[in-house]
Parts: structure tokens; C-alpha cells; sequence
């Protein structure tokens, strides 16, 4: 509930990342991010062609202002997610769940814990998530590497966990 100014010692740059810094960088990571109070709608397009045409990585990771929840539906960032979302808000479930390795994610390198651990393990065996936001599905053009064990989408299979996507010459997640 702190007014703006009293966030930081200096004003976020946001003009000056997401226009001349942005081509520096690998990915951005977008965690649990409401554009809106930082007046970005206008920058949105500036991520989207990060990715699309400069091959890029996005990443959204969720919560109470993310996905749906943050508005991102008819965004220029909401067209380049590996998801398709839901209209409006109210679309996180809280419960506990133990998101399972789809047939894509046991053959992705970012869902293969075998190389890292040096040992077959899976998700199971982690502690579980507390909620997810809810999407309508992946999009035809993506995969899902983990999905909820008692969710769909509204296309009936398992709600994806974590999606990924190839986008022009970028990646998202």
C-alpha cells in the first residue's frame, strides 16, 4: 500500500529497460508481476518481439497477479505464452497438489532430473505446490511438461503446470 515514491531510492527504469536495455538480456522473468502499476502496457509489445524476433526467453511464473489473474489475457504477452488463458479473474485453485511428468516432460532437458541428481527421481518425490493458476490449455504449438494429477483444462486433458513454446526465434515458458 506504499505510494510509488517510496518504493525505491531511485524510479524504477522501466522506459530505459524495456526499449534500449532490453536486446541485452537472455530472458525475462516475469514472477508474479502486475504490469499495470508501472504504467508497461505499452512495453508488452517490446517483450513480445524480444522473443519473437530477437529469440529471446519469457518466463511466467505464477500467482495473484499473473496470467489471468494479472489481466494478461489480451496482451501482447499473453499471445506469446505457451497457454491459452482464461477470461476475467479468479482462476487460481489453492489446493496441494503434485504436479506429474507429462510423456513430453520425460524426455525435455528441463524436466530431466536424472542428468542433474545423477539418479532416476521424479516429481513425486518433491514437496507439494500450494495451487495453480488456472489456464484454458496449452496452446497447439506447445508442450506440457508437468500437469495437475485431478485438474483440466477446458479442453478436458490434465491443466498444464509448466508449458513450453517456440516462438519465432524465441522460447517461453
Amino acid at each position: 500500500g506504499a505510494p510509488s515514491s517510496e518504493l525505491s531510492l531511485i524510479p524504477f527504469p522501466t522506459r530505459q529497460l524495456f526499449t534500449e536495455e532490453l536486446h541485452t538480456f537472455d530472458i525475462v522473468i516475469f514472477q508474479d508481476f502486475d504490469y499495470m502499476p508501472y504504467h508497461m502496457s505499452h512495453y508488452l509489445g517490446n517483450i513480445r518481439d524480444f522473443v519473437r524476433e530477437a529469440g529471446g526467453g519469457f518466463l511466467m511464473i505464477g500467482g495473484d497477479r499473473t496470467f489471468s489473474e494479472g489481466a494478461y489475457k489480451h496482451t501482447p504477452v499473453g499471445n506469446i505464452l505457451p497457454v491459452e488463458l482464461l477470461s476475467g479473474r479468479g482462476h487460481i485453485n489453492e489446493e496441494l497438489f503434485t504436479p506429474f511428468l507429462t510423456a513430453a516432460g520425460k524426455t525435455h532437458p528441463i524436466t530431466d532430473l536424472g542428468r542433474v541428481y545423477g539418479a532416476e527421481q521424479n516429481f513425486s518425490e518433491f514437496r507439494p505446490l500450494e495451487g495453480v493458476n488456472r489456464v484454458a490449455k496449452t496452446k497447439a504449438n506447445a508442450q506440457t511438461l508437468l500437469a495437475h494429477p485431478f485438474l483440466n483444462g477446458a479442453d478436458g486433458n490434465p491443466l498444464p503446470v509448466v508449458a513450453v513454446s517456440e516462438v519465432g526465434r524465441g522460447r517461453t515458458m
